[in-house]
């Protein structure tokens, strides 16, 4: 896939913006995700298309290898391929949104864990998956005061 979009950019022909949006979700044998990511988005700036739709699809890029790579390393890479602006600031929100959602999630959960309630109550409650629950769990138990 990635020889491919090369090649239709070095031909000066249009590529799929799709394709490439989702190149880093594709397992590579040379190449691991963040390489991968950064290969993709150096690709996308020396397409021949629109800047808007450079930056949209810059952005789409950086918000799905975001699943893939942890937040260091996704930070880092936004910084290498220098997209600045609103909307990537706006993905990085988004991004510490979820995280700050997630650990209020967590927190509640180990608050009902702390009261003996039951696990799937937990599940249902919060969200979060049985294996997360009873990970939380498992802490609680080893240290309830730190709750």
């Amino acid at each position: 896939m990635l020889a491919k979009l090369k090649r239709a950019i070095i031909a000066g022909k249009p590529i799929n913006e799709l394709e490439a949006i989702y190149l880093p979700l594709f397992h590579s044998k040379n190449l691991t995700p963040t390489k991968l990511f950064i290969e993709s988005a150096e690709l996308i700036k020396s397409a021949h298309m629109d800047d808007s739709l450079k930056q949209k699809v810059l952005t789409l890029l950086i918000t799905i290898s975001g699943k893939i790579v942890n937040r260091a390393e996704l930070l880092a890479l936004a910084e290498e391929v220098r997209i600045m602006g609103n909307v990537v600031i706006e993905v990085f929100e988004e991004l510490g949104r979820e995280e700050g959602r997630k650990k209020e999630k967590e927190d509640i959960a180990r608050k009902m864990l702390v009261k003996d309630m039951d696990v799937l109550d937990v599940i249902d409650v919060t969200g979060l998956s049985t294996e997360r629950v009873r990970e939380i769990r498992d802490a609680v138990r080893v240290n309830p005061v730190s709750v």
